[in-house]
């Protein structure tokens, strides 16, 4: 049970890392003044509204609600981690506000907007690392077999992008990870 929980949320962290990637390539494009694909921008705003904090996050939440109830002292190197994914959420809402302020042809300056991508792919990219250094492997040194039960039950599992069936909303996103991952694996 510890490894296949674990696992699935480093799998969820390496997906989104491929969405982070795929977000710094379009966000390169419009920062050099270029027209990014908005249609993949507001695809991966909203997988961001949805799966993390839907599934994601709270389930990373009883982990670490586990974690402060088995060893306070070991939870203290996630810092204030319940905060880091109400940030994450307010990060992306203010990115997908953005987006949709522009498709409605509002005025969105373009610092505004390259400062709201540089900041939401900052904050993700920091509080993963933390993940890592911290969160991970103190989950995995600390809860029993029952706490990953326990964890097991409360949590939902679905994911619209990178699970067995991907929602209809996500499949251009979906082609543009699985070319993502081609041309990473041609080159490496």
């Amino acid at each position: 049970m510890t490894a296949r929980l674990l696992s699935e949320l480093v799998e969820d962290q390496n997906n989104m890392r491929k969405l982070l990637a795929i977000l710094e390539r379009q966000r390169d494009i419009f920062t050099a003044g270029g027209h990014p694909d908005w249609d993949l921008l507001e695809d991966i705003a909203e997988y961001c509204l949805d799966y993390p904090d839907r599934y994601h996050h709270p389930k990373e939440d009883l982990v670490f609600q586990k974690i402060r109830e088995r060893n306070a002292e070991r939870a203290k190197g996630a810092g204030n981690f319940i905060a880091q994914h109400a940030k994450l959420g307010a990060e992306a809402q203010a990115f997908a506000k953005a987006l949709k302020a522009i498709r409605l042809e509002a005025e969105v300056p373009r610092e505004r907007l390259t400062a709201l991508l540089f900041d939401f792919v900052e904050t993700y990219r920091t509080h993963m690392a933390m993940e890592e250094e911290f969160f991970f492997p103190a989950a995995d040194m600390t809860l029993t077999a029952a706490d990953w039960h326990t964890i097991r039950a409360e949590a939902a599992r679905f994911d619209p992008l990178f699970g067995d069936e991907t929602h209809d909303r996500f499949r251009n996103l979906r082609a543009e990870i699985l070319e993502w991952d081609r041309l990473n694996v041609a080159t490496s």
